[in-house]
């Protein structure tokens, strides 16, 4: 067995995107207003203190986790490199790409959060 200061420590940066993952889905799961930091934290599996370090704020996660959705939609929607052909036909696979990412049960399930 590994003596305790021989574990390694998971990276900022890992923390952070799984601290993420969790928020994404309980904002999604109890809402804004039903989500706290509490509930986040022992979903994580740490503490509240590990989150403030993060995040100052509730607000602040929010606003963190719909900045990388956006992010990812952007960069799902917008592959140049996948889009062939004339003018015409780039925006109609444009639009097929946009309809489809923006009609995901994920999506539609954040756009309802944020609204309410």
């Amino acid at each position: 067995m590994q003596a305790l200061h021989e574990i390694k420590r998971v990276a900022p940066d890992a923390r952070r995107h799984t601290i993420l993952d969790v928020a994404h889905r309980v904002f999604i799961r109890d809402g804004y207003a039903g989500a706290s930091m509490s509930r986040i934290a022992a979903e994580v599996g740490g503490s509240k203190t590990t989150l403030y370090n993060h995040f100052e704020s509730k607000k602040e996660l929010f606003v963190a986790v719909t900045e990388r959705e956006t992010a990812r939609l952007l960069d799902e929607v917008f592959v140049v490199e996948a889009l062939g052909g004339d003018f015409a036909s780039r925006m109609i696979e444009l639009a097929r790409r946009m309809l489809s990412a923006m009609l995901t049960d994920d999506m539609v399930e954040a756009y309802r959060m944020i609204v309410a």
